[in-house]
């Protein structure tokens, strides 16, 4: 909740940073992997006016848990309270990428089904489109693009084939990377940037 735990102490950071080097609120983002995608979530449904768009890697859907038994439970996908349509009813206020390998065994991939039916589910005339690609490292990939009715993407979600608890993308020597693509720090800089225009 805002104003509360580790949502409070991201808050604190950001601004702290917004004020010391005088950056616009506009300019400013949210991202992370696994647990740190679930708090990038977090942060952009309870301090949204700190940031202009998240970014999710393997991570949770907000509200979709509520205590560390039904975390383990939600990121399993053996029915979870995220399940709950209740959870799921939440307003989406924030510009937010998902990226969400479809073999990860510690965060399923039906979590990054979760954050785009927290949007799309809230009865606001969105338009959703599904292309596929693959990456320049071989791996293919489902992409939904949900937009608003200005044709402005409010949710990118990137559901990457064959891809485990990894940053996609990442540099071969580092600790949960994938080098085979999509280049998830690409992308998510480009969704982000791209609603600053």
């Amino acid at each position: 909740m805002r104003d509360e735990g580790e949502p409070s102490i991201i808050a604190a950071i950001t601004t702290e940073v917004i004020s010391e080097l005088g950056r616009d609120r506009g300019r400013t983002f949210v991202v992370g992997p696994s647990a740190g995608g679930a708090m990038a979530a977090v942060t952009g449904e309870t301090c949204n006016d700190l940031n202009s768009a998240a970014g999710s890697h393997s991570g949770l859907a907000y509200g979709s848990v509520d205590a560390v038994v039904s975390a383990f439970s939600t990121m399993r996908d053996d029915g979870g309270l995220a399940s709950s349509p209740k959870r799921l009813a939440n307003r989406h206020r924030l510009r937010t990428i998902v990226l969400q390998g479809s073999v990860d065994r510690t965060v399923h991939s039906s979590n990054a089904d979760r954050i785009v039916e927290a949007v799309t589910s809230s009865g606001a005339g969105w338009a959703v489109r599904k292309k596929s690609g693959r990456s320049t490292g071989g791996r293919p990939y489902a992409r939904t693009i949900v937009a608003d009715s200005a044709d402005s993407p409010a949710l990118e979600c990137w559901l990457v084939e064959d891809a485990g608890q990894a940053w996609s993308g990442g540099h071969f020597a580092g600790t949960y990377t994938d080098p085979h693509g999509p280049d998830a720090s690409s992308q998510t800089v480009r969704f982000f940037l791209e609603g600053q225009e």
